[in-house]
């Protein structure tokens, strides 16, 4: 026996050892993991934070120079207006223009037809530049066929829009640089148009800055104009040259295509992409002239800091890991030993005998809560054995009782079905319990036929006290000659008050001349009826909208009357017909109802059609168990 309990010992420590061992793995793992994904996800947010803030700072200086060109271009305006006015020389002005601001390298006034004070020509221009390495301001009158400054876009475009107007970058032919332009529509006292007033920015000042910005060792800058070309590229060769759609078209790259209208269409934004097996991000900004900078970081230098967090930690874990499992195995080995006679005695218990002694001791640990446990559950088996005893007869008691409470319910309802000239009634009832709270109910009251049928909300036993209610409280309020919607309102403010229960039930009730065949009718809610007329066409019965009853007291119910014709049949059903599922999970529907209800010829007697959806019902569910009580009520007139 001892050497027994010696290998259980062992087998149970080495198996919660190695399952110990298994959990705290899984939990490094998933914690190695989670810190994995958080660094990456902090440090990716923080470099790609940094590189925007880079790029931000960039953006900022330069639409800070756009902005002082354009306050400068405000003041020069005025000057321009002013001096014109007095046909005074204004080439002073554009040189302080040009000298005042180093990165302004060009100002010049270009003048419309005729309408420069100062000169009788009828194209005149005068232009202020500083040469590159120069401080000198030099000016030059132009104007004429040689320098048709009229069609150039710069001096078009302000003029068309009516507005400032920053140019794209091109080869200026006066300075011999390549330069944006600010330009100014300038207007005199009258507000008709003198000219345009233009700001040149040497484009080699721009490239500079924005090659100047390198957030990571190998990240690099572009600049890109609002056509697409590259105003600023680390291959040089590029700039003015192509545009940021050029490579992908020539490759047919429509990944990279798709990049490149998302910069050009968007304010701003994050891009990622591969090139020769590499991840990089695209972060771009809009700037406000609409020119677009873009800076470009390897993917590899923005996670560099993260892969050292993670060899780092994984590290750790592996050193963790294994000395979990030393420490494991060597605790586990001295706490399992109680474990074995628990063992034996519950084996005993097993095989039946459930007083089997359970040893006892002296640790106040879990394996005394385990001892406990044992002796609860033997004690608990013992008492659940005496109950069950006692149950056994008390279920039997319940089980008749609850036949007979069957029989009661099935002879509350007509069993008996009249056959006169007038009309032909058959009604069948199935629940899916013992009980169930379907109802139908019918009586003849001089010349007229009373009848309804209904659901009530749940099932079994509280739901057949509720159908019994009903049964009752329809028969004696339809007894004093109401009117359908009448009785349905006494219905449910009979069943709303003190109804804490929150029950419901769903009605169709009628009321027939049997001379006139005029049907009065009050639908509460339940399914719509199927009318089948004498030629045989089957449709259903539209009523109007009304609340089941027992659910808001002192509604509004709403009756109605519709004429029938001798031959008409009236189908009515509980939603136990309707969904009705096969094996399949289909439902017996409305439409297979309408179906089968064309289908029978209208002589045949309300039994017959009954029986037969019945019949057609079990063969479409084909053994499927029932879950809802199945009531059909078949009136023929």
């Amino acid at each position: 026996m001892s050497n027994r309990v010696s290998f259980i010992s062992r087998s149970i420590s080495r198996k919660l050892s190695r399952k110990i061992v298994l959990l705290t793995l899984l939990i490094f793992v998933l914690a190695m993991i989670a810190v994995a994904v958080v660094s990456l996800i902090a440090i990716h947010n923080e470099s790609i934070g940094n590189a925007r803030g880079a790029l931000r700072n960039t953006s900022l200086d330069i639409e800070s120079l756009l902005v002082n060109v354009e306050s400068a271009g405000r003041v020069t305006t005025r000057s321009i207006i002013h001096f014109n006015s007095e046909g005074s020389d204004i080439s002073h002005v554009t040189e302080d223009a040009v000298l005042s601001d180093k990165t302004i390298s060009g100002c010049a006034m270009a003048f419309e037809p005729h309408k420069s004070a100062h000169s009788d020509r009828e194209y005149y221009m005068v232009a202020s530049y500083i040469s590159e390495g120069e401080d000198v301001a030099r000016t030059v009158n132009l104007g004429g066929t040689d320098y048709d400054y009229l069609t150039m876009d710069w001096y078009q475009i302000p003029k068309l829009l009516d507005k400032p107007y920053w140019s794209e970058p091109y080869f200026d032919v006066i300075t011999s640089q390549t330069v944006t332009t600010y330009s100014i529509p300038v207007y005199d006292d009258g507000d008709e148009l003198v000219g345009i007033l233009k700001f040149d920015i040497a484009l080699t000042w721009l490239t500079d800055m924005i090659s100047s910005l390198q957030p990571y060792p190998s990240s690099y800058n572009i600049l890109i104009g609002r056509n697409g070309s590259f105003i600023s590229h680390i291959q040089r060769e590029k700039i003015l040259n192509e545009t940021i759609f050029s490579e992908p078209l020539a490759e047919g790259n429509e990944k990279a295509l798709g990049m490149a209208m998302e910069i050009m269409s968007q304010q701003d934004g994050l891009l990622h992409f591969t090139f020769k097996g590499k991840g990089y991000y695209q972060i771009f900004e809009k700037l406000r002239n609409g020119w677009t900078a873009v800076i470009v970081c390897p993917q590899s230098e923005v996670y560099s800091d993260a892969r050292m967090i993670n060899i780092t930690l994984a590290i750790v874990a592996l050193l963790g890991i294994i000395l979990m499992y030393l420490g494991c195995k060597k605790i586990i080995s001295r706490s399992t030993m109680p474990l074995t006679e628990f063992t034996n005695a519950a084996l005993t218990m097993a095989k039946g005998n459930f007083n089997a002694t359970i040893p006892d001791v002296d640790s106040q640990d879990e394996i005394r809560y385990l001892h406990d446990s044992l002796c609860y559950l033997q004690s608990s088996i013992n008492t659940y054995i005496k109950e069950l005893k006692a149950s056994l007869v008390s279920n039997e008691k319940f089980e008749n009782e609850l036949n007979i409470a069957s029989a009661i319910q099935r002879n509350m309802l007509p069993r008996e079905f009249p056959k006169t000239s007038d009309f032909d009634l058959y009604a069948a009832l199935f629940p899916a319990k013992e009980v169930g709270g379907d109802l139908y109910d019918f009586y003849v009251k001089g010349d007229h036929l009373y009848f309804a049928i209904g659901d009530v909300s749940g099932k079994g036993v509280p739901a057949a006290l509720f159908m019994a209610i009903t049964r009752s409280a329809y028969r004696f309020i339809s007894g004093m000659g109401m009117n359908m919607e009448q009785v349905e309102r006494n219905i449910n403010n009979a069943f709303t008050e003190g109804n804490e229960s929150g029950m419901f039930v769903t009605m169709f009730i009628g009321c027939l001349d049997l001379k006139t065949l005029e049907l009065e009718y009050c639908n509460a809610g339940h399914n719509p009826i199927v009318v089948v007329s004498p030629s045989g066409k089957a449709d259903f019965l539209h009523a109007k909208a009304n609340l089941a009853a027992g659910l808001i007291g002192g509604f509004q119910y709403q009756g109605e009357t519709l004429q029938l014709e001798k031959g008409s049949r009236l189908i009515l059903y509980t939603d136990g017909i309707s969904e009705a599922e096969n094996r399949q999970k289909e439902l017996f529907g409305e439409d297979r109802l309408l179906e089968y209800s064309a289908s029978v010829p209208v002589t045949t007697s309300a039994k017959d059609f009954t029986d037969g959806l019945l019949d057609a019902v079990r063969g479409f569910t084909d053994g499927n168990e029932q879950n809802d009580d199945i009531t059909v009520l078949t009136i023929r007139v």
